[in-house]
């Protein structure tokens, strides 16, 4: 292989070949999720299966000790996938920037036309943010990580120069949430992630600028997958497990238990929606946009 776009690319497409060849199912959906918020999600598939994609001869090296699980919800046809291994989340083992996301580009050739996404954040001091322990749905976001995953990608059969980054959160993903969250009484709140690149813990100085920007929330390395997403033209579902609040001084240690606290509700609304997502993700490929 090469450098480049030749090189995702073939990564890309050579995987879903070797995937076909496996008899792994076309997917409707992929369920991305925050380290350690969706853990018991592959437990409740029908069908269950599980790959190696190390077992993948294209995958980049940082996905190789990745497992991914396939199965059903409801109708829906799903994939599992913890986003991201240990070394891509301390900025480790990636040779180019698309390398972070590219099981988003897999996923989409293989199929699917929905991502359903999960993470950790930060409540910023501003008026209207989700409380500490509760959930938030991204209707927007700022990158102000400093970081893209389509740096240097150029021209590629797996999306557009330029992706429109203003259709890439579904407002009908939003309402599904909305609808599954009062019926389960999950407190889900409306906001704008503010992308920023960590591994560090913010600053207090950093805080109080990223609640002067629009946002309402900080997520850490968000990025990646959001404009993987929009390139990639998948309708996306972005939750956020509100762990903590910016006026708070928690170790990272004290963040880890926040976030197993809210990790159960985070499942419960995911698989509460899932089983809808056929639906939309067939309704989708009749479609030339989806907002």
């Amino acid at each position: 292989m090469t450098d480049g776009p030749v090189r995702l690319d073939d990564a890309v497409f050579s995987s879903v070949a070797a995937l076909d060849e496996e008899g792994l199912p076309q997917p409707h959906a992929l369920l991305f999720l925050g380290t350690g918020l969706g853990a018991h999600l592959p437990t409740a598939l029908g069908q269950p299966r599980r790959f190696e994609l190390g077992d993948l001869e294209a995958a980049p090296l940082p996905w190789r000790d990745a497992v991914l699980h396939v199965g059903t919800l409801g109708r829906t046809t799903v994939w599992i996938l913890e986003d991201a291994p240990a070394g891509l989340e301390f900025g480790e083992g990636a040779e180019a920037p698309w390398e972070a996301a590219w099981p988003i580009w897999l996923a989409s050739a293989a199929g699917a036309m929905v991502m359903v996404h999960t993470s950790a954040g930060t409540a910023l001091d501003v008026e209207g943010a989700p409380r500490a322990g509760t959930l938030g749905v991204v209707t927007d976001h700022l990158n102000l990580a400093g970081a893209t995953p389509l740096a240097g990608l150029g021209e590629t059969r797996l999306g557009p120069l330029f992706p429109d980054q203003s259709r890439v959160h579904s407002r009908r993903l939003r309402a599904l949430a909305h609808s599954a969250a009062k019926q389960r009484g999950i407190p889900l709140t409306e906001t704008i992630a503010a992308c920023i690149l960590g591994p560090s813990l913010s600053t207090p100085a950093e805080l109080r600028w990223l609640a002067t920007t629009g946002a309402s929330v900080a997520v850490q390395r968000l990025q990646d997958p959001l404009l993987a997403a929009a390139h990639a033209s998948l309708a996306t579902l972005a939750l956020v497990g509100v762990t903590d609040r910016s006026d708070e001084r928690l170790s990272m240690e004290e963040l880890v238990l926040r976030a197993d606290r809210v990790a159960p509700a985070l499942e419960d609304l995911v698989l509460a929606i899932a089983p809808e997502l056929a639906t939309l993700a067939e309704a989708l490929r009749n479609e030339e946009g989806h907002p």
